[in-house]
């Protein structure tokens, strides 16, 4: 949820101020997404791969690969959430007020949905499947870095 809060607010406050709303011309164009939200969104995967491999490194040799599997797919989640989440603020943005309670509606909905995914997983593949758990909470200080460091280096210029 913080990292839902960073993101979008990050994201928003870059739409308004450059002025541009990335108002769809036609219902398959794609929402304008500021290009300082992608560098965020490419760090945290970057940080998520590399935690990754971490795991894989770490874990495979002591005999819990699956484990290490399970929590690749936390981070997969969590990877998949950002995304969701640049994209449903650029629809935001898009249609301004109106679509406030779509946001509140999808942030949670998506929320959830990861958090079935997750709980699904930790109670079928006990005790590797709570590797899905851990790779999700992995993520969070991951996303959250990512969208810290260039609001800290921005800070820093002015």
């Amino acid at each position: 949820m913080i990292v839902d809060t960073l993101v979008a607010t990050a994201l928003l406050a870059e739409v308004r101020q450059n002025g541009q709303t990335g108002v769809n011309r036609s219902m398959f164009t794609a929402s304008y997404i500021p290009p300082n939200a992608r560098a965020i969104f490419r760090m945290s995967v970057i940080g998520a791969g590399i935690a990754a491999l971490l795991a894989l490194a770490a874990l495979i040799p002591i005999g819990h690969g699956l484990g290490a599997l399970f929590g690749i797919l936390g981070l997969a989640l969590g990877v998949g959430n950002s995304w969701m989440i640049l994209r449903s603020t650029a629809k935001y943005a898009d249609h301004g007020r109106a679509a406030k309670g779509r946001l509140a509606t999808a942030t949670l909905g998506r929320l959830a949905i990861a958090t079935v995914i997750a709980l699904v997983f930790a109670a079928l593949f006990r005790p590797e499947g709570l590797g899905v758990l851990v790779g999700l909470a992995i993520y969070q200080p991951i996303a959250v870095v990512a969208a810290a460091v260039p609001m800290i280096k921005e800070l820093r210029r002015s």
